[in-house]
C-alpha cells in the first residue's frame, strides 16, 4: 500500500466525526461483572468506622474530649474520681487493731467446743469400771455379760473369734472402783499340753502367760494394770492385743471346739 494511501486510512478513522463512531453503552446500563463462584463481596465500609464494626481513632479522642473541633477541650463523659482507701490504723506487727484479739478468741472458743464434745468415755479411767467395760466391748462387737465371782468381785463373760473367756477384776471396792483386771481363757485338751509347749510360748510371747494344770488342760491369761489411768483408747488396743494372743495361743496348743 502506498504512503498516501495508508495515511488516508488513518485520517478516516481518527477524524471521523462524533456521530459515526459506535456508541458504546453508558455505565449504568453495562451489564455487571460476571461473579466468580465461592467469592465473597466484602461490606462497604461506613465512613469514619473500622470495617470490623468498632469506632476509629478520631471518633475515641472526641468522644473524650481531646478533639480540636470542641472550644476548651471540655470531655464529654466526666471523669469518675478514684476511691479512696479508709485508712486502717494498725497496731503492734503490723496487723490491725484487735484483729490478734479476735483470733485469740476465736481459738479459745473453738477448743472449749472441743473440750465439751469429747465423749466423758474418752478420759482416763482411774479404775477399772465393770459397766463402763461392758459398753466399750459392746461398741466394739462383742458380747459381755456381768456376773459375780465366789469372792463377790464383778467377772464379766465374753467371746471372740468362737473362744469364750473371762475377765476378771481385783482390787474392788463393793464391785467397783477396781485397780486391775485379768483376761483368762481356759480350754479342755483332748491330748494333755505338753510341758514344752507351754515353756515355748512362755519363752516367745510377752504380755501373755500359758499353763497347765494336773490334768493338761491350757490356760492363757493376761494381767492390765488401771490404778493411775488408762485412757479408753489404751484400752481397746490391750483387749485388741488379748484378741490375737488368743487366736495364736489356740493355733500353738492344736485345740477344735
Amino acid at each position: 500500500m502506498s504512503a498516501p494511501a495508508r495515511h488516508w486510512n488513518m485520517c478516516r478513522t481518527r477524524c471521523m466525526s462524533a456521530s459515526r463512531r459506535p456508541r458504546m453503552p453508558p455505565p449504568s446500563r453495562m451489564p455487571p461483572p460476571p461473579r466468580m463462584p465461592g467469592r465473597r463481596r466484602r461490606p462497604r465500609q461506613r465512613r469514619g468506622r473500622d470495617p470490623r464494626g468498632g469506632l476509629t481513632a478520631r471518633h475515641i479522642r472526641e468522644s473524650l474530649g481531646n478533639s480540636p473541633r470542641r472550644p476548651g477541650g471540655a470531655p464529654r463523659f466526666p471523669t469518675p474520681r478514684p476511691r479512696r482507701r479508709r485508712a486502717v490504723p494498725r497496731g503492734h506487727g503490723g496487723m490491725p487493731k484487735g484483729f490478734a484479739m479476735r483470733i485469740a478468741v476465736a481459738v479459745t472458743l473453738a477448743l472449749l467446743a472441743l473440750a465439751a464434745a469429747r465423749p466423758a468415755a474418752a478420759q482416763n479411767m482411774d479404775s477399772a469400771q465393770p459397766g463402763l467395760i461392758s459398753q466399750i466391748l459392746h461398741e466394739d462387737g462383742y458380747k459381755a455379760s456381768i456376773e459375780t465371782d465366789s469372792g463377790g468381785n464383778p467377772v464379766i463373760r465374753s467371746a471372740a473369734q468362737g473362744v469364750n473367756f473371762s475377765i476378771y477384776f481385783y482390787g474392788c471396792r463393793e464391785g467397783r472402783d477396781c485397780t486391775s483386771v485379768q483376761f483368762s481363757s481356759g480350754f479342755r485338751m483332748r491330748d494333755p499340753l505338753s510341758p514344752d509347749q507351754v515353756n515355748d510360748w512362755n519363752g516367745r510371747k510377752r504380755f501373755a502367760r500359758a499353763w497347765r494344770d494336773s490334768d493338761g488342760n491350757a490356760f492363757l491369761r493376761m494381767d492390765v494394770l488401771v490404778s493411775g489411768g488408762l485412757g479408753e483408747e489404751n484400752f481397746r488396743q490391750q483387749f485388741k492385743l488379748w484378741t490375737v494372743l488368743l487366736n495364736d495361743y489356740v493355733a500353738h496348743i492344736g485345740w477344735r471346739s
